[in-house]
């Protein structure tokens, strides 16, 4: 159970619910039963609407547990825990009690055990029964709200290659509440919930709002992250840092790429206009070599020599992809950025080289 906690982030508590529903599902399976019911009851549910309040949560995070969640039912989250324990004294029914329900290092117990009677005594006898009922009425608001935040949501934003791809001004000009149900759509879509808090999702909306320069990252749990980049926000896992490479390239060659595609030169009778896809050089004065990028690159375009970084600023390319792209360069100067459009070649008396990209993942000219 620790290791899992540990693993996923979560606490005891929450390792040990998740353990109880693999079971139960996979009992669930073996016997072709159609739901799990669960035995919250109106307590359970009190002391969940008072741990999500103290973490801060938001609305749908205090509308805490529905009578029905997929799967799981819930059919006594109207009844106290008293009303449940009196029926089966009442008939002579016997229970079991989890030790670890007195443990009072486990934030729950403190809430049942202390905080909740404190409550009673000193401002609400009837608190659990309230905060129960708040958690209805929340719920039943989340539903209206998340069916308001769906109509647009698409238009939102996309999944892209196992994340979630956000507009940065779409989320600015929705309303707050709509905003957050789409960030929290889009972490779902991308990974989950778990251990996902409403700071996370506020903290996304602001740097989406405070224009977050292009490549900021913002960790998440899960092993996810969102990147800001220009006019989106890009939720999805943690990318780690590219393998640098550099290969040589002969005139006439092929060289496979790590990302499964592949560059081609071949001799070309005179220069042609680039494209994303093709470009033609003049034979250089150095070897050949496909590369990733290295501190100082610099390459030609729209007539003006630039830095790399700005080229690729320019072209809006996020910042998360520019440490893999391919460069065809000799020596230090970068004659093609594979994918890119670039300047072509001018008149060259040594002639020239047609340098090709292909493969199934190749990006469209920005």
């Amino acid at each position: 159970m620790r290791a899992r906690a540990a693993r996923e982030g979560g606490g005891i508590e929450e390792a040990a619910r998740l353990e109880r529903h693999t079971f139960l599902r996979r009992v669930k399976d073996e016997e072709g039963a159609c739901a799990i019911a669960l035995a919250h009851t109106r307590d359970d549910q009190a002391e969940t609407v008072l741990l999500r309040m103290l973490r801060g949560a938001g609305g749908l995070g205090l509308s805490a547990m529905r009578p029905r969640a997929g799967d799981l039912l819930r059919p006594m989250l109207a009844l106290s825990r008293r009303d449940v324990l009196d029926h089966l004294a009442a008939r002579g029914l016997h229970w079991r009690e989890d030790p670890t329900n007195a443990d009072p290092s486990i934030a729950r117990n403190r809430v049942r055990h202390e905080l909740i009677p404190y409550l009673e005594r000193h401002f609400n006898p009837a608190l659990r029964e309230s905060l129960a009922r708040m958690a209805t009425v929340l719920a039943e608001e989340s539903e209206v709200l998340a069916a308001v935040a769906s109509d647009a949501h698409k238009a939102r934003g996309h999944a892209e290659s196992g994340a979630y791809v956000l507009s940065r001004a779409a989320l600015n000009a929705a309303p707050k509440a709509v905003a957050r149900l789409s960030v929290r759509r889009a972490l779902q879509e991308s990974g989950g919930l778990r251990a996902v808090g409403l700071r996370h999702v506020d903290a996304i909306l602001e740097l989406a709002a405070l224009a977050a320069p292009s490549g900021r990252r913002l960790p998440l749990p899960g092993g996810r992250e969102a990147v800001f980049h220009f006019d989106q926000v890009r939720i999805g896992p943690r990318a780690a840092a590219p393998e640098p490479f550099a290969l040589p390239l002969s005139v006439p060659g092929t060289v496979d790429l790590p990302d499964g595609r592949s560059v081609v030169a071949r001799t070309a009778r005179g220069p042609v206009a680039s494209s994303a896809t093709a470009a033609v050089v003049a034979v250089p004065d150095a070897p050949l070599v496909v590369r990733t990028r290295r501190p100082g690159d610099r390459v030609r375009a729209g007539g003006r020599d630039l830095s790399l970084k700005r080229f690729l600023m320019d072209r809006r390319v996020p910042a998360h992809e520019r440490g893999a792209l391919p460069l065809i360069a000799a020596g230090d100067r970068v004659l093609w950025v594979a994918g890119q459009q670039v300047d072509g070649a001018g008149t060259d008396r040594r002639g020239y080289v047609r340098l090709e990209l292909h493969g199934a993942a190749q990006r469209r000219d920005r």
